[in-house]
C-alpha cells in the first residue's frame, strides 16, 4: 500500500484518537481500542515506511498515551517507607563486615594521628595546613577557639558544607572501585586528620570545650563518612572476591548495595550540615545542651545502623535479604524505537556503554590524559608540591596526593582561567561526539569506514559541540565547587 493511501485510510481514526487524548475525561474502553489500532498502524509503518514522517507521527501519538498512563500510574508509596524500615537495615547487616572494617581502620588512624602529633610538633601543620593552624591559634588568643564556625553566613555555610560533605562521602564510596584500597586510604587520611585535630586542642587545654563544639555535628558527619567508607569497601569487594559470579556481575551486585548505603546517609549529612551551620556557631550555649545533642546523635547512629539491623537479623522470621536479580548479558542490538519507561531507558544506557566499553575506555583514557596535561599547564598547577615535596615522609606525601585529587575544582575555575572554558568545551564535545558515533553505529546508520564520509558526520559534530557549549555555560553560572560536583556525578547521564 502506498503511503498516501495508508494515511487517507486511517487519518479519521488518528484524528479521533488525538481528540480523545485532548479531553480531560477519557473513555478508557474507547481509548484502549484505538490505542491497539494505532500501535498496529505504527508497527506497519515501521516495516514499510521506515524513513517517512507517518512513522514519526504515529510514534509520537503512542508516546503521548504511554506518558499519560505512566505519569498518572499510582505508585506504591510504601516503597519509600520500606527502604528505610526494611531494605536499608537489611543491607547494613549484610555489609556489617565491611562497615566494621571501615570503623576499625578509621579508629586506628585516629590513634596514629594523636600519637604522631604528640611526638612531632610540626605534624599538625602538615595535616591541617599552616593557614588553618595559625588562624585557630589566633582565635584561641582572642578567647574564642571555635570562632571559625561564626565567620560565614548560616545559609551560605549550610549549602557549602552540605555540598562538601556529600562530595567527600561520594568520593570515599567511588574510590572503592580501586579494589577497596581507595576508600581505605581516604578513611586513613580522615582518621589521621581527626586525631591530629583533637590533639591540637588537647595540647592547649581545650579538649572538652572543643569536643563539645566539634562533635555537636561531627557525631553524624564522621559516622556518615565511616559508612561511606564501608560502602566503598563493599564496592571494591565485588571486584576482589566475585565468588560464583563473573567479576562484572559481582561488581554490579556490590555496587547496588554500596549505593544504597550511600543513599541512606545523605539525610544524615544534611542534618549534620544544619547543626554545624546553625548550632555549632552558638559557642556560648550550655555544655549540657551540647552534650545532649551529641548523645542523641550517637544514640541515633548506634540505634539505626547497629541495633535495628542486629534485631532484624534475630527476628524469628526475618525478611530474607534478596540479592538483586542480574539481568541477562545483552549481546543483541538494543531496541531504540520501543516505547520504554525511564528506568528501562537508563538500563539501556549502561548496557550501551558496557557493550562498547573497550572503545570508550581507550578514548576516555586518551582524552583524560590530554585534558589533564592541558589543564595543569594553563592553570600553572604546582605538581612539584604534591608529588616531590615530602617524598621522604610517606604521611606528608599521601596528604599532598589527596589534596591533588581533591583539587578537581581548579578545572572549573573559569573566572581565574578563561582558557579552561575552551578546554572543557573541546574535550566534553569530543566525548559526546564519540558517544554519538557509537550510538549511530548501534542504530545501523553508519559503519566505521563510512563515518568520515557520512552525511551524519557534520550534523553529529555540530550537535555534540552545541550540547558541550550548553553544559559549560551552565557551569559558568554555578559556583566552582557546585560545578565540580555536578560534573562528577552527571557525566554518564550527560553522555
Amino acid at each position: 500500500m502506498r503511503e498516501n493511501s495508508f494515511i487517507e485510510k486511517n487519518k479519521e481514526k488518528w484524528n479521533e484518537f488525538e481528540n480523545i487524548l485532548k479531553t480531560p475525561k477519557k473513555d478508557p474502553d474507547k481509548l484502549s481500542e484505538l490505542f491497539i489500532e494505532v500501535t498496529d498502524d505504527l508497527s506497519y509503518s515501521r516495516t514499510f515506511y521506515k524513513n517517512r514522517s507517518v512513522r514519526v507521527y504515529l510514534n509520537g501519538i503512542a508516546q503521548q498515551v504511554f506518558r499519560s498512563i505512566y505519569k498518572n500510574r499510582r505508585t506504591n508509596q510504601k516503597r519509600f517507607v520500606y527502604f528505610w524500615k526494611e531494605d536499608l537495615p537489611n543491607i547494613v547487616w549484610a555489609c556489617r563486615k565491611e562497615l566494621l572494617l571501615a570503623f576499625t581502620v578509621f579508629a586506628i588512624s585516629v590513634v596514629i594521628g594523636v600519637v604522631s602529633s604528640a611526638n612531632d610538633p610540626s605534624f599538625v601543620k602538615v595535616i591541617l595546613g599552616d593557614r588553618y593552624v595559625e588562624m585557630t591559634k589566633e582565635n584561641i588568643r582572642s578567647g574564642d577557639p571555635m570562632a571559625v564556625y561564626k565567620k560565614a553566613n548560616g545559609v551560605d555555610m549550610f549549602l557549602g558544607i552540605t555540598m562538601n560533605n556529600i562530595m567527600v562521602a561520594f568520593r570515599t564510596f567511588l574510590f572503592g572501585i580501586f579494589f577497596a584500597f581507595g576508600s581505605i586510604a581516604l578513611l586513613i587520611y580522615n582518621g589521621i586528620m581527626i586525631g591530629a585535630f583533637q590533639y591540637f586542642f588537647y595540647e592547649r587545654g581545650l579538649f572538652i570545650e572543643s569536643s563539645l563544639s566539634i562533635w555537636l555535628h561531627g557525631t553524624l558527619e564522621i559516622s556518615s563518612i565511616i559508612i561511606a567508607g564501608g560502602a566503598g569497601i563493599t564496592l571494591g569487594r565485588g571486584l576482589l572476591f566475585p565468588g560464583t559470579y563473573t567479576r562484572m556481575q559481582s561488581l554490579r551486585v556490590s555496587g547496588r548495595r554500596g549505593l544504597k548505603l550511600l543513599l541512606g546517609i545523605v539525610p544524615v549529612l544534611i542534618i549534620a550540615a544544619t547543626i554545624e551551620s546553625f548550632a555549632t556557631r552558638i559557642t556560648e550555649a550550655p555544655d549540657i545542651a551540647k552534650a545532649a545533642v551529641i548523645f542523641l546523635s550517637l544514640a541515633f547512629v548506634l540505634g539505626y545502623f547497629v541495633w535495628v539491623p542486629y534485631r532484624k537479623s534475630r527476628n524469628p522470621k526475618p525478611p530474607k535479604f534478596a540479592e538483586p536479580k542480574l539481568p541477562q548479558t545483552i549481546t543483541d542490538k538494543i531496541d531504540l524505537v520501543e516505547i520504554k519507561t525511564n528506568g528501562e531507558i537508563l538500563k539501556d544506557v549502561f548496557s550501551f556503554y558496557r557493550k562498547y566499553f573497550k572503545y570508550f575506555g581507550g578514548i576516555s583514557l586518551l582524552i583524560g590524559i590530554l585534558y589533564g596535561i592541558f589543564g595543569v599547564f594553563v592553570t600553572h598547577y604546582n605538581l612539584r608540591f604534591h608529588f616531590i615535596y615530602g617524598v621522604d615522609n610517606p604521611i606528608i606525601w599521601i596528604r599532598n596526593a589527596f589534596i591533588f585529587v581533591g583539587d578537581q575544582k581548579i578545572f572549573f575555575n573559569y573566572h581565574d582561567c578563561p582558557a579552561l572554558f575552551i578546554a572543557n568545551f573541546i574535550f566534553i564535545g569530543l566525548a559526546i561526539t564519540c558517544t554519538n558515533f557509537f550510538f549511530r553505529k548501534e542504530r545501523g546508520v553508519i559503519t566505521e569506514n563510512q563515518w568520515w564520509r557520512s552525511k551524519y558526520f557534520y550534523s553529529t559534530l555540530a550537535l555534540s559541540f552545541l550540547a558541550s557549549l550548553i553544559i559549560n555555560l551552565l557551569f559558568v553560572m554555578m559556583d566552582v565547587g557546585v560545578a565540580t560536583f555536578i560534573a562528577l556525578i552527571s557525566v554518564p547521564f550527560i553522555l
